[in-house]
């Protein structure tokens, strides 16, 4: 990976607890590479994608969060 790259990472509130993101975001603030987390809709003990982006933001000091685009083609299990 070349220096002037970035990476993202999507999680699912349906597939990790809200909880384990922010704590998850929190221990990743500091890793270069990466830039931004997405958190595509969903809905996981009541909260909303921009709830979790909400503690997710006051949890970091320079990551870039936001909700994810969720695939049209995507099939839930």
């Amino acid at each position: 990976m070349h220096q002037d790259e970035d990476l993202a990472i999507a999680f699912w509130s349906t597939a990790v607890a809200p909880r384990t993101i922010v704590e998850l975001v929190k221990r990743l603030d500091n890793v270069r590479s990466l830039s931004r987390i997405f958190i595509p809709e969903g809905s996981h003990g009541g909260f909303k994608s921009l709830d979790i982006c909400s503690a997710c933001l006051a949890v970091s000091k320079r990551l870039r969060t936001g909700k994810g685009v969720i695939r049209i083609l995507k099939q839930n299990n």
